[in-house]
């Protein structure tokens, strides 16, 4: 913040009441800006996220933290995550994306430690890639469904 001030020739006025709630403000929206940019869903997860509260599947909460992971979609009642994973930046087989980039790499590595964190601590993690979105939603929703249903059935008789 300091060198935002800096940059902005501000720090000599910063003693000024005015001068300073106008640059606090400021400062909020920007910050109030930057939280939402960072919720752009991609056209998968819309189309999932979607198709999920079509389906009458409840208790699903988009974009929540898990265990230190950001998770697309959950449901902590039942301890299902679900992620949509983007064919070209998580490295599909199906499609044989091969995307040269390193961050794929450390992409990859970290859904398997995700996937390893979670299933240690009693979650069933989903992974859906972007083709299967695109070309079969009713066999996603239909794995989802069942998969609620199991843990549903499994909370029930515990």
């Amino acid at each position: 913040m300091l060198e935002l001030k800096r940059r902005v020739g501000l720090s000599k006025y910063m003693n000024q009441p005015e001068i300073k709630e106008k640059f606090r403000r400021q400062m909020m929206r920007l910050h109030k800006e930057q939280k939402l940019t960072n919720y752009v869903f991609t056209r998968p997860h819309r189309k999932l996220k979607e198709s999920i509260k079509r389906s009458g599947l409840n208790g699903f909460l988009t974009e929540r933290p898990v265990l230190g992971f950001m998770v697309d979609e959950v449901n902590y009642n039942i301890k299902i995550a679900v992620e949509v994973d983007g064919c070209y930046w998580h490295g599909c087989s199906t499609h044989g994306v091969l995307n040269p980039i390193a961050a794929v790499g450390k992409r990859i590595k970290k859904d398997k430690k995700e996937k390893y964190v979670l299933e240690r601590d009693g979650w069933l993690l989903l992974r859906f890639w972007e083709h299967e979105i695109n070309e079969d939603m009713s066999g996603v929703i239909s794995r989802l469904r069942r998969a609620v249903n199991e843990r549903l059935h499994t909370v029930s008789c515990a």
